[in-house]
């Protein structure tokens, strides 16, 4: 059984049933490569009254394409670029849209198709307040949308000056330190002299001052008028004592 040339019917002909094997049964079962054996082969012409077989494919999503030579049909993968046509939705994985603001932000739409802000402006940030679309703010309108605005009390865990973790700023009960050592005590301990303070949270008016090492500042009693401060010696504080307990050396220059 084989391929034959179409047959030239007459008018009156009887139709028999080697005709049919030979012309039409037959054209169906032809010899390879054109002969159909396998379940899933398609039967396309190649030219004019040439029929071929296309073998079925064996990978999976597969469509058939006119991808072939010369446009005979062929198995394929959907291009992308070229094979489909129209926008694909939301609710199938696309975007819903054709064009996208080059820099955008996208926003989600629901079942719409995205949406892109338009590009920031330099200093510019995206703040949302949890129901509507989010905006892009700077300056004064951002620092008051994030909590930092002149009206706000922000709060912070400590602040590192100069960008060095050695020099980090904290504050705790109304103590504000610099890497634990205080520096200030809002009605609490006095800072001390060896972080730069008195290590006195009072100095007594117009006495005199005295250093005493790290430890605070010792004030000297003035005492009554008339009294002269003088030194105790090595080890002790100065007092005011009274000039008459007090050995003057005195150098009178006689001019003649």
């Amino acid at each position: 059984m084989a391929w034959t040339t179409p047959r030239t019917w007459t008018t009156g002909e009887v139709v028999t049933k080697a005709i049919m094997d030979t012309h039409v049964k037959d054209n169906f079962n032809m010899t390879a490569p054109a002969i159909l054996t396998t379940a899933g082969d398609i039967l396309y012409a190649s030219s004019a009254n040439t029929p071929a077989r296309l073998a079925k494919d064996t990978n999976a999503t597969r469509v058939l394409t006119n991808t072939g030579t010369s446009n005979v049909p062929a198995w394929a993968q959907v291009t992308l670029t070229s094979g489909v046509t129209g926008t694909l939705p939301v609710g199938n994985g696309g975007t819903g849209a054709t064009t996208l603001t080059d820099g955008g932000v996208l926003l989600g739409n629901g079942s719409g198709a995205l949406v892109a802000m338009a590009v920031l402006a330099d200093g510019e940030m995206i703040v949302g307040d949890g129901t509507t679309d989010p905006v892009a703010e700077s300056g004064a309108t951002l620092r008051t949308s994030i909590g930092v605005g002149t009206g706000n009390s922000p709060q912070f865990t400590g602040i590192e000056l100069s960008h060095a973790t050695a020099n980090t700023l904290t504050a705790s009960g109304g103590v504000l330190s610099i890497e634990g050592n205080a520096v200030y005590s809002a009605g609490g301990t006095d800072v001390p002299v060896a972080d730069g303070g008195t290590g006195a949270s009072s100095l007594n008016d117009h006495y005199v001052l005295v250093g005493s090492g790290t430890a605070a500042i010792t004030p000297i009693t003035p005492g009554v008028s008339g009294l002269i401060l003088t030194s105790n010696g090595t080890g002790s504080d100065p007092t005011f004592q009274a000039a008459s307990g007090v050995s003057l050396g005195l150098v009178v220059a006689l001019g003649g």
